[in-house]
């Protein structure tokens, strides 16, 4: 049974998969960083208050 961590390595796999891993993390972080612009410009002031009230990946406060 695969892990339903992206990345876990639960029976001692190879370190090759790290690479995908880190290729498809980044690619999420710099996606929702672009998606934020867009979306400042379009919305404005009402989104900067919501960027403001909730984190970037995930949306709820501890």
């Amino acid at each position: 049974m695969d892990s339903l961590v992206l990345g876990a390595q639960p029976y001692g796999r190879p370190i090759g998969n790290r690479l995908p891993v880190a290729l498809l993390s980044a690619y999420l972080i710099i996606g929702t960083i672009l998606e934020e612009r867009k979306l400042v410009v379009e919305y404005g002031d009402i989104y900067r208050t919501y960027q403001r009230q909730v984190p970037m990946l995930l949306p709820w406060k501890w």
